[in-house]
């Protein structure tokens, strides 16, 4: 596995503003995912997953005032689980096959198969450089595999982040690839002031990706019965990238 964390395979038109997120400025190597192609999308896609994960043994993060104000004493230069840019362009390096996590995995599998990716990804290209990426708890789980523990300040910080991100990198749709990180945004009124459509699916490394469920076919006023979360995840993307196209013609 490579550890030259300064490949990086996306766009860095954004990155001077997103500097200056709170965050960011603080933790430089979690900025989000913009594909290289992301700024060319008649339709702008960003998908948000739950959040990062550090290996087995790894407690510097568990203590959200230390994480958050990057006080721990132990060196994080070793470390790859919150560093999203490396992350995606590892994968694209092993054509999400090897090495590479489910999470990531399964998005790019499903991505391919939305009508609104399948046509404009080639032999050597992904959707993920079509579409922004990031996390939306930023603080890692405190075990690896396991949904985080939401703190208040995971909520504050997740909040100001994904919100200026938003503002930042402008995109007309929002996926989350969580059911947790969906329903925190909505109680916390991420959306009060955004005019940006969003929905959400299960999580990609969930039980709930593959299991057919009656929620997820409730779709935004249609009824597809019983389905996976995977299948919510594809619908969901087709269905707000047609209908922002449908406004963009109309304006």
């Amino acid at each position: 596995m490579s550890t030259d964390y300064t490949i990086y395979y996306g766009a860095d038109k954004f990155d001077v503003a997103l500097k200056k997120i709170p965050h960011f400025t603080t933790f430089p190597e979690m900025m989000p995912w913009i594909g290289s192609e992301y700024t060319n999308q008649d339709i702008k896609v960003l998908v948000i997953g739950e959040s990062h994960y550090f290996s087995k043994g790894t407690e510097l993060h568990h203590d959200p005032k230390i994480w958050y104000s990057r006080t721990f004493t132990e060196s994080l230069e070793a470390k790859h689980g919150h560093r999203v840019r490396y992350q995606i362009s590892r994968n694209i390096n092993n054509r999400f096959i090897k090495k590479t996590h489910s999470m990531h995995k399964n998005i790019h599998r499903e991505l391919i198969k939305t009508n609104y990716f399948k046509d404009n990804t080639t032999r050597n290209s992904t959707p993920f450089d079509s579409i922004a990426y990031m996390n939306y708890f930023q603080r890692p789980a405190n075990k690896n595999g396991s949904s985080i523990s939401v703190k208040p300040q995971d909520i504050e910080v997740a909040l100001e982040t994904i919100k200026k991100v938003i503002i930042t990198i402008n995109p007309e749709v929002v996926l989350f690839a969580s059911v947790k990180a969906y329903k925190t945004a909505i109680q916390s009124n991420l959306f009060s002031k955004l005019d940006v459509l969003h929905d959400y699916s299960a999580h990609p490394c969930s039980m709930h990706w593959n299991k057919p469920c009656i929620k997820y076919g409730k779709l935004q006023g249609e009824h597809y019965g019983s389905i996976p979360g995977k299948e919510r995840f594809v619908r969901a993307i087709d269905k707000m990238t047609a209908l922002s196209s449908s406004i963009y013609e109309r304006t």
